[in-house]
């Protein structure tokens, strides 16, 4: 969050827009896996030259951002069901897992999208939050039982979709306003912080095949010569590619919980 603050101020970009919540622009009956993004569009963030405007060691956050910081981790924390595997425990360790593998992205153009404050900020809590209320059996046997919540979200992605309005309807509460607002800045901002949850959170279903083979297709569009996209610019491409870097980035993080010698 001081990382964001900085930047934002190193832009002078001290006002804010007026914001728009996020859910009054999704189409009615539209489900959290309808905003899949193709490509995310990231900023390109140079974090040496950034220092030298606002140095983000100078920044301290305020106490009522950071008790607000501490009470929706605690309430996240709380939404984790005492489970064998999907608990807070396993959500902590994809976090810092998470945080460990986008520290070891050493391509220069993916490091300058990726290490962005906001984006930084977005993956961590995409991790953190990503299996949120997960009622600690498959989407697929939710689907056999017909349950309420494979209803909700049309028998697809159900535990990752329910993570996302978890975590999300919690945040847009107003006893939150202050960290939201250290968040984001303006609507923009919002919009890119709520597609990159959705896309990080929806990449730790590893059972659907239609995402995982869209995912693999995009890997190859972006980094295979032979499958390029050309009709994409150079700006989009470099954008897809950090998008699926991002998504798989959750994804291995997530399933290296069951590899670790610890």
């Amino acid at each position: 969050l001081r990382q964001i603050l900085a930047y934002r101020m190193g832009k002078g970009n001290h006002t804010k827009d007026e914001l728009q919540d996020i859910s009054h622009v999704m189409k009615e009956g539209s489900t959290v896996r309808d905003e899949l993004a193709r490509i995310i569009k990231f900023p390109f963030f140079d974090k040496e030259a950034s220092k030298l405007k606002v140095d983000p060691e100078t920044i301290e956050l305020s106490a009522t951002v950071e008790g607000q910081l501490r009470d929706f981790v605690l309430f996240i924390a709380s939404m984790y069901n005492d489970h064998a595997f999907h608990n807070f425990k396993h959500a902590s360790n994809v976090a810092t897992t998470t945080n460990k593998f986008l520290q070891r992205i050493k391509d220069d153009t993916l490091e300058m999208q990726v290490f962005d404050p906001l984006t930084q900020f977005a993956i961590i809590f995409s991790s953190l939050v990503h299996d949120v209320d997960h009622p600690g059996v498959p989407n697929a046997l939710l689907v056999a039982e017909n349950d309420k919540m494979a209803i909700k979200y049309s028998n697809r992605s159900i535990a990752e979709q329910n993570a996302v309005d978890v975590a999300w309807n919690a945040l847009m509460e107003s006893q939150y306003k202050d960290l939201q607002n250290s968040i984001y800045g303006s609507a923009e901002e919002m919009t890119r912080f709520r597609s990159l949850i959705v896309n990080c959170v929806m990449a730790t279903d590893l059972f659907d095949r239609e995402l995982i083979d869209d995912r693999m297709t995009r890997w190859k569009q972006a980094f295979d010569e032979e499958c390029k996209d050309q009709s994409l610019s150079v700006e989009e491409n470099e954008n897809l590619r950090a998008t699926v870097v991002v998504e798989h980035v959750l994804m291995a993080a997530d399933i290296g919980h069951t590899m670790q010698h610890w």
